[in-house]
């Protein structure tokens, strides 16, 4: 059954006649959807790929985003243009949850005196707000000689500065200081019927919706279920927010990720899940760190499922040992970039995996991006 609401909604923007973020705002949400569905066939079919009836489903027609990334360019806060190479000045953006509505307003009301920079705002499931300000290290020594500005902000505004994603004390009247990242419950997951913190950086990676986010839970932990795998291997673990959901079950999990940080903000969860909520999962968790596109886990080979959400490039030379992993019979792939899914499709037919189960989860209405679910059996 496809899960759709508001189907004939519209939604409007007083910048969609420049703002280069949405491409479908003024259409329906069927008509998106639609659109999107023929566009996932068509790349599929260009393969030679056998695929299954799409099922489609929707959060909602906007208002899901509880993280932006958006650049801030001469006094501009915003996104790219449509037609000049500048910065769209946004005043508002339909896209973002109210919580987060709310924070960007804030932000926007005492923009930092920058030339450029990229800024991440984003609202935790408890309504921490954070900050993340990936700039020039002059700029980060800029702000920091400054003071004014970053001590301006309140206590509850957690900001990390750079590419290393540091955490920034303060304190009044004296020079703020760049410390070791700071792990907090920035996002959440589940593990049955829990709800489970995921700790990590302002900066880190997660994905956009805690409302889509649910539904990807749902998927991961029924599909596991219905599984019922003795060993999984996970490729781009990440924090763990598929890796809950997969240890519903009773399977070991080898989670495999090249994000050191991310694998620190993972082994916390594990930690307060089994000292504040007497959940221990640690002894059937084993953690690899490595860039595991470049050179496959041994642990694939001993898997009987393997979960993956790669990088927008695909699975690409991962698939190579296919041909040895013998135990493994089912794949559950989750993609946020179509073209790289469908150029993996026809390895994974090759191999003897068959498309049983395909969901085009639209986390994001109003553009052209969706993200795709699939539950391939050998």
């Amino acid at each position: 059954m496809e899960r759709i609401e508001n189907p004939l909604k519209t939604v409007t923007c007083p910048t969609e006649a420049v703002c280069a973020g949405c491409d479908y705002l003024g259409l329906t949400l069927d008509a998106q959807l639609s659109l999107k569905k023929a566009e996932l066939a068509a790349l599929l079919s260009s393969q030679s790929v056998t695929f299954p009836n799409i099922s489609v489903w929707s959060p909602g027609t906007h208002g899901l985003r509880d993280r932006l990334d958006f650049t801030l360019e001469e006094g501009r806060f915003g996104l790219r243009h449509k037609q000049e190479s500048r910065i769209v000045d946004l005043e508002e953006c339909p896209q973002l949850s109210p919580a987060l509505h709310d924070w960007f307003l804030e932000f926007r009301q005492r923009l930092p005196a920058l030339r450029k920079g990229s800024i991440r705002l984003r609202v935790s499931p408890e309504g921490q707000r954070g900050l993340w300000l990936d700039l020039a290290n002059i700029d980060i020594k800029n702000l920091m000689d400054e003071t004014t500005w970053l001590n301006s902000w309140s206590d509850d505004v957690i900001i990390e500065m750079g590419q290393r994603r540091k955490f920034l004390r303060r304190s009044a009247n004296t020079r703020p200081e760049l410390v070791d990242p700071l792990f907090l419950p920035w996002f959440e997951t589940r593990w049955r019927d829990h709800k489970v913190p995921l700790y990590g950086q302002v900066g880190s990676f997660t994905q956009p919706s805690l409302v889509a986010n649910r539904w990807i839970g749902e998927w991961i932990q029924e599909s596991v279920e219905h599984a019922k795998p003795r060993r999984i291997t996970e490729l781009g673990a990440g924090q763990g927010n598929l890796s809950f959901p997969a240890l519903s079950g009773e399977a070991h999990l080898t989670v495999c990720e090249s994000d050191r940080p991310a694998l620190a903000g993972f082994e916390k969860t594990l930690e307060v899940l089994a000292t504040e909520q007497g959940i221990d999962l640690r002894d059937r968790v084993t953690m690899e760190a490595g860039d595991f596109l470049r050179k496959s886990s041994e642990s694939l080979l001993q898997a009987d499922l393997l979960i993956a959400n790669p990088p927008r490039s695909g699975l690409k030379a991962f698939l190579e040992p296919l041909s040895g992993a013998q135990n493994l019979s089912q794949i559950l792939y989750m993609s946020c970039h179509p073209e790289s899914f469908s150029e993996d499709a026809p390895r994974l037919q090759k191999e003897g995996f068959h498309l049983q189960t395909l969901t085009l989860l639209d986390q994001f209405p109003q553009t052209k991006h969706y993200e795709v679910l699939s539950h391939w059996i050998r």
